[in-house]
């Protein structure tokens, strides 16, 4: 009878009738309370009624009456990461893997969550373990390449998803993955020939719609990519938000910026960001986190918290690390591609090796998260340095070299925080601060797709400007710090000299090479920061004093950002900005 009933379920569930198979299920678990097939589909069930509690429960009740189902481990663990619990749901795609070695979701599941984890090594390696048993998965390929082109390996990010096109011929997901990558890897010839292969397949699919809008605007055809996008603007205002209909927006707000209509500019990108906002897959912003550590930071940090006994380097070692710091938006990927263009000089780009000494620190008091620092760094002594060094140098070895002779410049914009815990761990470190008009930093910001959102962005902003300067000036007042401010204004206006006092500075001399940097762009391929089809130009100065065209737009946030201007050189008006 209990059998019959399952059966039964199943055949319910198969045609989407999951109140008719839980009352099954119910009946059918009553008869046989102790049958781990049946509590792992009432969690199954459960699951897709959005009832997670009750899902974990039946899940956990199979596991208990089965220990060697490897099902069931791999179904806990894929609800455990819904629910944001990996380490938890690690666990469980490990064990399934134990039990059974061949169990394809489980090796799937768990690359994935290594990815999520920064774990890219294993990640990678659990993907090409699930396609070891299933080479025709197209999903895996998807992810495989994902996590490639996040390594910036692109070329074989690129054969991941053309793989994945190729067994999922009705899918158009695997093609928008590639023709986003190629664009963003500044190789728009190939993306063009792909999007003429593809578009009839998938005519009327708003992702291949704004990536040919993109690459119109790329070609110079911006009235061209204004009308496509237009055709299109009454099923995207009825359309559910999202990473789509935000990517919409927001390259409807470019290409108004480009043909100077600010008001349809801003109109748009306002849009955009109210419905990257609404976004289930957007990750939460914490603002106040982040205000609350600057503001402690600002409040209680001492000059004695950057002294201190410290290990001299070891044999060997790389020289100082210099950190290029500054508000995102101002300039750091164009002086990264400079930088990077001399042969005496190695960019390590947007690594948190950083945020790894801060849990490391935390770690040396046996705390969970930083919520005494930067008290913390008085606890501090030779040894705790030394590890927290390592931990640094460790971080950069995962992604590339480090320890040769080369300046090693770690870009990382917002370490500008972090400063004295820097000025602690490396007492010779250089800091280089990119400048830029306060005003078309925040509204370069504001035009960009970053995990805060909503309908607020903008003050926000211009907000965490006033509050990350205000720490920065703190570090500037109590520690002697070796700065070299250089701003995005004078590097497009007086190129040779500004980029001569910035290769002085860091100790190299002038290389002819750095005027090139335009090409090194294009030959590192895939640049993981908004201006990646920026830096493959040469020297422009469009970009400089944008904010003026926007004053209006920009009202409410003028009086926080004005007093930096002014400290900083610039003028708030017409003549001078």
């Amino acid at each position: 009878m209990a059998a019959d009933l399952h059966r039964r379920a199943a055949q319910a569930l198969q045609r989407g009738l999951h109140d008719e198979a839980l009352e099954l299920l119910t009946r059918a678990v009553s008869l046989q309370p102790d049958n781990a097939a049946i509590h792992h589909d009432i969690g199954a069930v459960y699951w897709r009624k959005g009832r997670v509690f009750k899902a974990e429960e039946h899940y956990m009740r199979a596991i208990k009456l089965a220990p060697a189902s490897s099902s069931a481990f791999n179904s806990l663990g894929a609800l455990l990461v819904e629910r944001g619990r990996l380490a938890e749901a690690e666990k469980c795609f490990l064990r399934a893997l134990q039990i059974d070695p061949r169990c394809f979701e489980a090796h799937h599941a768990l690359g994935n969550v290594l990815q999520q984890t920064n774990r890219t090594e294993l990640s990678e390696k659990a993907f090409r373990c699930a396609l070891e048993l299933r080479p025709a998965e197209a999903p895996v390929w998807i992810d495989l390449g994902g996590l490639l082109a996040t390594l910036g390996r692109s070329a074989e990010a690129a054969d991941c998803f053309s793989k994945a096109g190729d067994l999922d011929s009705g899918s158009a997901m695997p093609w928008i993955r590639l023709l986003n990558l190629l664009e963003k890897s500044n190789r728009v010839t190939e993306a063009c020939q792909v999007l003429a292969e593809k578009k009839a397949m998938f005519a009327g699919t708003l992702d291949i719609t704004v990536i040919e809008a993109k690459l119109l605007r790329r070609k110079g055809d911006v009235a061209g990519a204004i009308t496509l996008l237009e055709s299109c603007r009454s099923e995207v205002d009825l359309a559910l938000p999202g990473g789509t209909s935000s990517g919409y927006f927001f390259e409807l707000g470019r290409l108004y910026d480009m043909n100077n209509d600010t008001d349809k500019a801003f109109a748009s990108f306002q849009e955009a960001q109210i419905r990257h906002g609404l976004d289930p897959k957007t990750s939460p912003y914490d603002g106040k986190e982040f205000s609350a550590l600057v503001a402690r930071v600002r409040q209680d940090f001492t000059h004695e918290m950057a002294q201190g006994l410290c290990p001299p380097a070891e044999p060997g070692a790389t020289t100082a690390p210099v950190f290029l710091v500054g508000f995102p938006r101002s300039g750091t990927t164009l002086l990264d591609q400079i930088l990077s263009s001399h042969q005496d000089v190695f960019v390590a780009e947007e690594r948190s090796a950083v945020q790894r000494m801060l849990r490391g620190l935390a770690a040396l008091h046996g705390e969970n998260t930083n919520a005494s620092y930067p008290a913390s760094l008085n606890r501090l002594n030779a040894e705790d340095v030394k590890k927290l060094r390592q931990l640094y140098i460790a971080e950069h070895r995962r992604h590339q070299a480090i320890g040769d002779q080369r300046v090693f410049v770690d870009k990382m914009p917002l370490n500008m925080a972090h400063a004295g815990l820097i000025q602690r761990i490396f007492p010779d470190a250089k800091f280089i601060l990119a400048l830029r008009h306060p005003c078309d930093a925040v509204l370069s910001n504001f035009m960009q797709k970053f995990n805060r959102s909503g309908d607020n962005v903008l003050h926000d902003l211009a907000i965490s400007y006033d509050e990350i300067f205000g720490l920065w000036e703190r570090y500037a007042g109590i520690l002697s710090l070796k700065v070299h401010a250089i701003r995005y204004e004078d590097v497009v206006a007086n190129f040779r000299p500004a980029v001569a006092g910035l290769l002085e500075f860091i100790g190299v001399e002038w290389n002819d090479a750095v005027m090139e940097f335009d090409k090194t762009a294009r030959e590192k391929g895939r640049i993981k920061t908004p201006s990646y089809h920026q830096v493959t130009q040469k020297i422009y100065t469009r970009s400089s004093g944008r904010w003026l065209r926007y004053r209006k737009h920009l009202e409410p946030v003028l009086p926080i950002l004005e007093p930096w201007a002014l400290k900083y050189g610039y003028s708030m008006d017409d003549a001078g900005s």
